[in-house]
Parts: structure tokens; sequence; C-alpha cells
């Protein structure tokens, strides 16, 4: 696969992630998918293969950081943004030195999902789902940090 597909192919797997996130809060379902959404996206961009999965949970987790930004999920913006400056210094590390630091900024985040906001019905799930998720994940990023595979790190 050429590395523009891959691109797209990361891209997919974040808006697909998004989409399901939606429609998984509107059905009250999130912390039911989240595993299984988790197992899904590892899956597919592990098929990407070892290059392309790396920038691909990094670009994530730097996406991730935004979570909670939108004025609309309780969050204060301020702190919000730390937050999101944190992740995005996690992703880069991740990618420019450690993929350890990938795996942190997932274990990291679990936390900050429990942190006191007033959330809309349709994503009160949303904490617990991302316990799930990125628990699930920051454990499958730490194995592949341990294990070496992605091409170029120093772990």
């Amino acid at each position: 696969m050429h590395t523009a597909a891959k691109a797209l192919a990361v891209g997919f797997g974040i808006v697909a992630t998004i989409l399901a996130v939606g429609v998984g809060g509107r059905a009250d379902v999130l912390e039911i998918g989240a595993v299984p959404g988790a197992l899904l996206l590892v899956g597919f961009y592990r098929w990407l293969g070892p290059r392309a999965e790396h920038a691909a949970w990094a670009i994530f987790l730097l996406l991730l950081g935004l979570t909670y930004l939108s004025p609309e999920l309780g969050g204060n913006v301020s702190m919000e943004i730390g937050a999101f400056m944190v992740l995005a210094a996690l992703a880069a590390a991740g990618w420019f030195v450690s993929p350890w630091f990938i795996a942190l900024g997932f274990a990291l985040h679990v936390p900050w999902d429990f942190m006191p906001r007033t959330l809309p019905p349709e994503v009160a799930g949303l904490p617990v789902a991302c316990l799930l998720f990125d628990g699930l994940v920051g454990i499958y990023i730490a194995w592949q940090a341990r294990s070496g595979r992605w091409p170029g790190q120093r772990a």
C-alpha cells in the first residue's frame, strides 16, 4: 500500500472512531462498544504496517487531547487546552523519541476522563468507555514499544 493510501487509512480510522463515539453515545452503548472498538482500530492500524501504525497512534493521541475541548462537554477551556498541549507533546515525543511516550499519553488520558465535568446525556458514558478504550490501546502500545516493532525508535 502506498504512503498516501496509508495516510488516508489513518485518517479513516480517526474519523470512524469519532463517528462511532457519536453513534454509540446516542444509542447509550459507549461502554459496551469501547473494547470491540479498540480491538478493531488496533487490528486496522496494525494491518497498515509498523511505520504507519506508529504514526497513526501518535496522531490519534494528539487528537485525543481535544476530547473535552468543546464548551458543550462542560470542561474548563484553559485546563482542556493545557491537557491538549501535554498530549501533543507526548505524541511528538512518542514519534521522535520513543513510543513509550504514546503509551504514557493514553495512560494519562484515563484519569483525565474522570475529572469533574457536566457531560450531556449522550456522552455520559464517555469516561468509562475511555477507561476501557484508552487502557486497552495504551497496553497495546506499551507492548509495541517493548517489542521494538516500530522502526526508528529509541525505546
